[in-house]
Formats: C-alpha cells, structure tokens, sequence
C-alpha cells in the first residue's frame, strides 16, 4: 500500500551531526552508524553487482588476465558473454531488446570496470586486466568482495560520468543517509520523490546544482537525478529494493544499524 505521507514531517533529527560526520565521509566505518551486513551464503546470488564483479574476476582469473582495447575497455566479445550472463538487465537496452557490443553500450558493465579499478581488486597495467593481490584474496571470501566492492562503489567511482545531470556529487554524497532512510522507512512502500525529498532536505546545498531557469523546475531535474544516480545505478544495482510505478520498497538489506 502506498504510503503518502508529508515529507515534511520526517525529518533527519534523529541523526546526530557526529553521525551525519560519518554517513558522508566516514562510510561503514567503525564510527559509522551504518555498516555492511553479514551476509547468508544464498544471499549473494541477489546482488547484482557482487555477481557481475565476481564473474569478471574468476573469467580474469581463468585466462591470467584480460587484454583490453586500445581505449583500455572491454573487448566486445567479452562484453557479450558477461552481458549473457544476466546478473543486470540495462534499463535502455531491455527497452530496445537489444545487447550491448561494446563496454560503453552497458551502463552495468562500465560500473563494473569501474568498481574492480577503484577498489584495488584489479590493475589495468599495460592495457591488460589482470587481479591484484587483493582480487585473489577477495575471490575466495564473498562477504569481504561485497564490502570492498560497496565501498568503493558508495565512495571512489564518479556516478555522474554516466549521465547528462552535470559534473557534481548530488545523489551520490551522503549516499549513506539514504540507506538509513530506507532503514526507517523501507517496510512500506513510497514513492521515490519521497526520499529524494527528504535526501535533498538533508542536504539543501546540492539543489542548487540544477540549473534555473528551464522548462523543468530545478526540484524536477534534483528527482531525475536522484532516480538515475541512487535508485538505478545504486539501489537496484546491488539488489536492495524493488522499483514499480515510480515507488520503491526496501527488500534486501545488506546493511544494517549499528548498535550502540
């Protein structure tokens, strides 16, 4: 049942400045109110993200690295067979039934380059994929691949390469308050302008970053941005909730509240 609550009476208070510190800058820390669940073995297999990373490091792994193009991304067949694979289905090509043929068609796959480079678990030295020390250590242990990959994904790759919104860190700083957000609210579902509201309340600054003046109100392109960057390159992507009709509910969590 949709839950059409005023998001003006929730508010952040419940979350200290300390706390709010560490949600930003701090993320699954050990001062962090929010860390990366322990999770059951069967579990993973709903992590999109986890898979798709997991079956490039094994595929890397089997054929003592990947040699990449002269543009240091995925050879085209190499992208189909992971695409095959169907950890993630990419909103844009489901919608044109089609697959990817290069790296760039798949906002996924891009992600996931991303994401194995960032977080130390491959090098891309000499235009060759290959596993770090971390990678190998990493393979064999599921619950520490999904805390580097989140990490690294929450904090050290750059969401808005991948879209038009503008070169700025809305819907992806602070990205651990929206986790807590869905902690507290999860169990019912809401509209997606529902945390994009309270998401942007918590940090007015970032509306700012759309510009005035257009058709489109700046609060408009902020929930555009908001779906694309959180929801669908984030959420979705690590199976933790499931989107119908513009709302959203929590279903898998992987994180979970620290105790005091």
């Amino acid at each position: 049942m949709e839950n059409n609550s005023d998001t003006n009476h929730h508010q952040n208070s419940y979350l200290s400045p300390e706390q709010m510190h560490h949600l930003v800058y701090n993320l699954f820390g050990p001062e962090c109110p929010l860390q990366v669940k322990q999770i059951e073995a069967t579990a993973f297999k709903k992590i999109p993200m986890f898979n798709l990373c997991k079956y490039v490091m094994q595929d890397i792994k089997a054929n003592e690295g990947i040699q990449l193009t002269e543009s240091a991304a995925f050879p085209s067949e190499w992208v189909k067979e992971i695409y095959k694979q169907n950890y993630f289905q990419d909103q844009w090509l489901k919608q044109q039934n089609i697959e990817p043929n290069t790296e760039s068609d798949s906002e996924s796959i891009c992600l996931t380059h991303a994401v194995l480079i960032a977080s130390g678990l491959c090098s891309d030295a000499g235009n060759k994929m290959q596993l770090t020390q971390l990678g190998h250590t990493a393979l064999l242990n599921d619950q520490l691949l999904l805390e580097t990959i989140l990490f690294n994904f929450a904090m050290n790759i750059d969401w808005s390469a991948l879209d038009g919104y503008g070169k700025h860190p809305a819907a992806q700083v602070g990205i651990g308050v929206v986790l807590m957000l869905l902690h507290q609210y999860g169990h019912e579902t809401h509209k997606i302008k529902f945390y994009s509201d309270l998401y942007y309340k918590a940090f007015p600054s970032l509306l700012g970053m759309f510009p005035s003046g257009l058709k489109i109100s700046q609060e408009e392109l902020a929930l555009r941005c908001f779906t694309i960057r959180c929801v669908e390159r984030f959420l979705l992507m690590f199976g933790m909730v499931d989107v119908k009709d513009e709302s959203l509910q929590f279903v898998h969590a992987i994180t979970e509240i620290r105790q005091q």
